[in-house]
């Protein structure tokens, strides 16, 4: 793969499609636990870096993504502390 000889141009281009689906894998992840997590009953409230949060979590993919950096593990465990470390309880 490119070490012999070079890696074809169509290549470069079909590797984008697994990128794309395993940054939606990632993102919808987050957000389905962050839904889940913000029901009225569980009485949070959003902290000041919440909403930041996801967006450098975007940012962050994006970035690995084009520098061929592995990708974010999609762990229903780790988002959930995260998301509870973000928010307030009222």
């Amino acid at each position: 793969m490119g070490m012999e000889k070079p890696l074809p141009i169509w290549a470069i281009f079909f590797a984008i499609v697994p990128g794309i689906l395993g940054f939606i894998l990632v993102f919808m992840e987050s957000q389905v636990t962050e839904v889940i997590l913000n029901k009225p009953e569980k009485k949070l409230k959003k902290g000041s870096g919440f909403h930041f949060d996801i967006l450098v979590l975007g940012l962050m993919m994006i970035v690995n993504g084009i520098l061929g950096l592995p990708l974010m593990c999609a762990a229903a465990v780790k988002t959930i502390s995260h998301v509870n470390a973000l928010s307030v309880y009222r």
